[in-house]
């Protein structure tokens, strides 16, 4: 959770590379990260630490207390749909706090990620990450 206490919202953090990077080729021949170009494309934005926007490519579903995060989008140069998912645990207050919302953030990081749930939250702020505003489905 992230922000104030009565004002939080849920911010979950994927790392969809989990110890590989796609790598492309940039300007001026240089290689460089592409593994978050696709969720780019999807809408996601550099994390900044304030609100992203909304997108509806992605959504989030709460079952009890799993968390599923779906993307499945047709996007230029794929000649395939994007389908990708994620679930997650949510303990019970977390949920509570979740179920409250009409949506959760989410953030896309290639950096290892933390341990610790309160070392979670600089994915949030972090401009090498990009996050996106994800309704809540029921």
């Amino acid at each position: 959770m992230v922000g104030d206490p009565g004002d939080e919202l849920a911010l979950i953090v994927i790392n969809p590379s989990c110890e590989q990077l796609l790598v492309q080729k940039g300007a001026f021949g240089r290689w460089r990260n592409a593994t978050l170009d696709m969720f780019i494309d999807l809408g996601f934005k550099a994390s900044t630490g304030t609100f992203p926007g909304m997108t509806d490519t992605v959504e989030a579903q709460l079952d009890g207390n799993r968390m599923t995060v779906k993307v499945v989008a047709d996007l230029p140069g794929h000649t395939v749909p994007v389908s990708r998912s994620w679930s997650l645990s949510v303990e019970e207050e977390t949920r509570r706090k979740i179920a409250r919302s009409s949506y959760v953030a989410v953030a896309m990081t290639t950096k290892t990620l933390p341990t610790l749930l309160s070392d979670l939250t600089p994915a949030f702020n972090d401009p090498e990450a990009v996050s996106i505003g994800v309704p809540l489905t029921r």
